[in-house]
């Protein structure tokens, strides 16, 4: 996480506690380059999941087959990149 700032760090930290709070263009930003600092992270194959899920919205089935994965295996990563991710953003809650 040495790819950070101290200015990210507290803007990720303050997002994670204020979800709900409305934002603005500047903040926006800088939430969108966090969240690509944390998934360059990840594994690839665990990066290219959550992407197409998240990001992409494609559903289980539709990225299992642009992955040419298993509906299973689609659903193993996605698990394990979540928990992955989990264990990177406590380091900063």
């Amino acid at each position: 996480m040495s790819e950070l700032n101290d200015e990210e760090e507290r803007v990720l930290a303050d997002k994670l506690r204020f979800s709900g709070k409305g934002s603005d263009v500047e903040s926006l930003a800088i939430s969108r380059d966090l969240a690509d600092k944390l998934l360059r992270r990840l594994d690839p194959d665990d990066r290219v999941v959550l992407s197409l899920l998240n990001v992409a919205e494609l559903s289980v089935a539709e990225t299992a087959e642009v992955t040419g994965w298993s509906v299973s295996k689609v659903k193993m990563r996605s698990h394990r990149a979540r928990k992955a991710l989990q264990r990177v953003l406590h380091r900063f809650v």
